[in-house]
C-alpha cells in the first residue's frame, strides 16, 4: 500500500512530461498527424486533471490491479502454444522455399511418392549422369539414392567403380549396372544411399578433384565429376534437409 501511495505522487509528473515530448513531437510531423497527436494531448491532458484531484480514484484502480492473480505456470504454458501452434515461423517457410526452389518434382500416384532432383540433373537415362535424389511419401521422411548413368555411345558393360575424391577413394566391387535391352547403349546404377554413399558425395561436393573410373570387362574409363554436379549435390542435401523438418 506505501508503495501504490508513493507512485502515486509522481503520476502526474509523468503525464506532464508525457505531454511535453507529443508537443515537441509534433514540429516534425504531417497534419494528419498532428492532429492525432493533438487528440492524444488532450486525454493525456483530461487524465492529468483527474489525476491532480482525485487521487484517491487512482490508488484504488492501481490496488484492483496489482491484486490480480498471476498466471499459473502451466496457463502461461498454454497461453505460449495457443500463440504458435499450426503457425510456422515466416523465416522457416523462406528458407524452405530456397531450398526446394533448385529442385525438379515428380509425384508418383499410384505408389504416393514424391521424388526431387536437382534441376541440372538429367531426367532422362538416355545422358550420362552422376547425383543424388530424394524420395518422400505423403507424412513421412525422405530417403536419399544415389544414381550413376552411362551412355558412351557404345556397350562399357560397366561391372564396378571406384570414386577418387583429392586422394581418396571409395571401391564399388561386384556392382551391378541394369541395361537398355534394346539398340540403345544404355547403364545405369540406381539404389538407396547408404552411410559409404552419403559420406562419398559429401566429400565429393566439397572436393577439389573428383573422378569417376568406371570398370568394365575389356577397358576402363574415367570421368570427372564437374563443378556443376557438385552444386546439385549441395542442393539435394539442402532439401533433403528441409524436407525432413
Amino acid at each position: 500500500m506505501h508503495k501504490l501511495r508513493a507512485l502515486v505522487r509522481f503520476i502526474p509528473l509523468t503525464l506532464l512530461l508525457a505531454l511535453l515530448g507529443l508537443f515537441y513531437g509534433c514540429s516534425s510531423t504531417s497534419i494528419p498527424e498532428q492532429a492525432a497527436l493533438q487528440a492524444r494531448i488532450d486525454s493525456l491532458t483530461r487524465e492529468l486533471d483527474m489525476v491532480s484531484h482525485d487521487r484517491d480514484l487512482l490508488l484504488d484502480r492501481l490496488e484492483r490491479v496489482s491484486d490480480r492473480p498471476e498466471p499459473s505456470a502451466g496457463e502461461a504454458d498454454v497461453e505460449s502454444w495457443k500463440d504458435t501452434s499450426g503457425t510456422p515461423d515466416r523465416a522457416d517457410v523462406v528458407d524452405r522455399r530456397a531450398a526446394l526452389a533448385p529442385m525438379r518434382m515428380r509425384v508418383d500416384s499410384v505408389e504416393h511418392v514424391s521424388w526431387y532432383r536437382d534441376r541440372s540433373s538429367p531426367g532422362y537415362t538416355n545422358v550420362s549422369g552422376f547425383f543424388l535424389y530424394i524420395g518422400q511419401r505423403e507424412d513421412s521422411d525422405p530417403w536419399l539414392r544415389l544414381r550413376i548413368q552411362v551412355n558412351e555411345g557404345e556397350w562399357s558393360f560397366i561391372e564396378s567403380f571406384i570414386i577418387e575424391v583429392d586422394g581418396k577413394t571409395w571401391h564399388y566391387r561386384s556392382t551391378e549396372f541394369d541395361r537398355d535391352t534394346g539398340r540403345s547403349e544404355w547403364e545405369w546404377f540406381d539404389r538407396n544411399a547408404d552411410r559409404k554413399d552419403l559420406e562419398m558425395a559429401r566429400a565429393v561436393m566439397n572436393s577439389s578433384t573428383a573422378v569417376i573410373r568406371y570398370k568394365g570387362r575389356q577397358f576402363q574409363k574415367d570421368r570427372e565429376i564437374t563443378a556443376e554436379q557438385k552444386q546439385a549435390l549441395r542442393h539435394v542435401f539442402a532439401a533433403f534437409d528441409a524436407l525432413g523438418e
